[in-house]
C-alpha cells in the first residue's frame, strides 16, 4: 500500500471523527454550564452589559458599574489603559493587566490584575471593600454577590395626610414631617375644612397645634403641606391671575408662620398633562413664578418650602426641575403610581425619574418620594438604595397612616 493511500484513510477517519464530534455538541448541552453570577448593592440588583466573571479562583466584576452604584467617579484614561477613581476620600488609579494599584499615591498590590473583557474594566470584587470601605460577600452556592456601601446619612421625611392619627408616635423616627391639612381653592384661598385636606378637630387632649409642637420639641421640622389638583384648569386659571397668585402667596405665609411651621411643602399637582411646545412652556413657566414668589416671602420669614413634584418621566411635565430647583430648599419627586395595578413600584421608572431629575437639580436637594402603599418590607430596601446609589439628599415616604409592619424598622434602619 501506498503512503498516499495511507494519509488518504487516515485524513478520511479523521474527517469522519471531526463531523461526528461536531454533531455531537450541536445537540448535547453541557452539563457543567456555570450559572451567571449576579449581584446586589445595598439591597437593589445591579445590571451589567458585561457580567461578572471568575478567573483563576477570582471573582472579577465590572469596575464602573459598581463604582458608580456607591457613587464614584470614574474617568478611563486611554492613554495609559488606566482608570481613576474618586470618592470617600480615595483617589485611585487601576492600570489594566496589571496587579499594582494606587490609592491616594501608595501602592496596593491587587489578587488580580484588572482585564477589559467587551471593552469593560473588570477588577477582583476584594478591591472594592479594600479601596472604598464597602462590604462584600460572595455566596458560592447561589453565585450572588452582596455589596453593602459605606453608610450613608440619610434625611428621613414622612408626610402626615389623611388617615395618619393612628401613626403619629411615629413623627419621631423622621427628620421632617409634612402635614397635609390644608387645601388651596381655585380662588387663592387656603381651604381648612375639605374632604381629605382639613385642619383636624382635637381628639380628646391631642390637638393638631399640640402634635407639631411636639414634634419641633423633639427635632422633628415641620412643613405645611399645601395641596391642589388642575382638576378643570382650576390651578392653571390660578396661575394665570395675579390678584389669585397673591392671595394665595398671603394666606400660605400667613398660616405658616400662625402654626409655627419651620416650612412650607406645596403639594400642586396636574399640571402640564397633554401639554407640549409653547403651552407646556407657558404652563411651566407660571408655576415656575409662583414658587419663585412664595419662596421669597417664605425666606424673608426665616422659612423654607418643599416642592412635591411629579417625576420627570410621568405624563405631567409643568414642571421645570432646573428653575425649580434653584428657588426651592427641597424637591421631592413622587417616583410612584406609575402602574394602575397594585405592587412595587418599578425601579427602572424610578431610576429613570432620579436620573433625569439629577441631571438638573442639586442632588443635595433632591428627595426620593416613596409610596407605602405600593411598596412592602421586602421591596423598601430597593427603593432606599436608589436614594444612596444617586447620593439624593433622602427619601419621603407618603404616608403615615399605611406604613406595614416591619417597614419603620427597614426605614430607620438603612445606612
Amino acid at each position: 500500500m501506498s503512503y498516499r493511500l495511507v494519509f488518504s484513510y487516515i485524513f478520511v477517519v479523521l474527517l469522519l471523527v471531526s463531523l461526528l464530534l461536531s454533531f455531537h455538541l450541536l445537540f448535547v448541552k453541557p452539563c457543567f454550564a456555570a450559572e451567571p453570577i449576579s449581584v446586589s448593592l445595598d439591597g437593589a440588583p445591579l445590571h451589567f452589559d458585561t457580567p461578572p466573571v471568575i478567573i483563576s479562583n477570582r471573582t472579577m466584576v465590572p469596575f464602573r458599574a459598581v463604582a458608580e452604584g456607591l457613587g464614584v467617579n470614574v474617568e478611563w484614561v486611554a492613554s495609559s489603559r488606566s482608570v481613576v477613581a474618586k470618592g470617600y476620600g480615595k483617589e485611585v488609579v487601576l492600570r489594566v493587566n496589571s496587579r499594582e494599584a494606587l490609592v491616594n499615591g501608595a501602592g496596593v498590590t491587587l489578587d488580580a490584575a484588572p482585564v477589559i473583557i467587551s471593552n469593560r474594566t473588570l477588577v477582583p470584587l476584594r478591591f472594592f471593600s479594600e479601596a472604598f470601605g464597602a462590604d462584600v460577600k460572595w455566596d458560592g452556592a447561589t453565585r450572588h454577590i452582596t455589596i453593602t456601601g459605606p453608610p450613608y446619612n440619610f434625611y428621613r421625611m414622612a408626610f402626615y395626610a389623611i388617615r395618619s392619627f393612628n401613626q403619629r408616635h411615629l413623627i419621631p423616627c423622621f427628620d421632617a414631617v409634612a402635614f397635609g391639612w390644608s387645601h388651596l381653592t381655585a380662588d387663592g384661598s387656603l381651604e381648612l375644612n375639605g374632604q381629605d385636606f382639613f385642619w383636624p378637630q382635637p381628639a380628646g387632649s391631642v390637638t393638631p397645634e399640640g402634635i407639631i409642637k411636639d414634634a419641633r420639641r423633639k427635632g422633628v421640622t415641620c412643613y405645611l403641606m399645601v395641596f391642589m389638583t388642575d382638576e378643570g384648569g382650576a390651578l392653571r386659571a390660578l396661575l394665570d391671575d395675579k390678584e389669585k397668585v397673591n392671595r394665595a402667596v398671603d394666606h400660605i405665609a400667613a398660616l405658616a408662620s400662625e402654626k409655627d411651621f419651620d416650612g412650607v411643602l406645596l403639594d400642586l399637582e396636574g399640571l402640564g398633562w397633554k401639554e407640549d411646545g409653547v403651552q407646556l412652556e407657558a404652563t411651566r413657566d407660571a408655576f415656575t413664578r409662583f414658587v419663585n414668589k412664595l419662596a421669597s416671602r417664605l425666606h424673608a420669614q426665616s422659612k423654607t418650602i418643599a416642592l412635591a413634584l411629579h417625576p420627570p418621566n410621568s405624563e405631567y411635565r409643568g414642571y421645570d426641575y432646573a428653575a425649580l430647583g434653584q428657588s426651592s430648599d427641597l424637591v421631592i419627586i413622587m417616583a410612584y403610581d406609575y402602574q394602575d395595578k397594585p405592587g412595587s413600584e418599578p425601579v427602572n421608572k424610578v431610576e429613570e425619574a432620579v436620573r433625569m431629575a439629577a441631571g438638573q437639580v442639586p442632588r443635595e436637594k433632591l428627595v426620593l418620594g416613596i409610596s407605602a402603599w405600593s411598596e412592602t418590607p421586602e421591596s423598601m430596601p430597593e427603593k432606599i438604595a436608589v436614594v444612596k446609589r444617586f447620593r439624593l439628599k433622602g427619601y419621603a415616604v407618603w404616608r403615615l397612616g399605611l406604613i406595614k409592619a416591619g417597614m419603620i424598622e427597614t426605614l430607620t434602619s438603612a445606612t
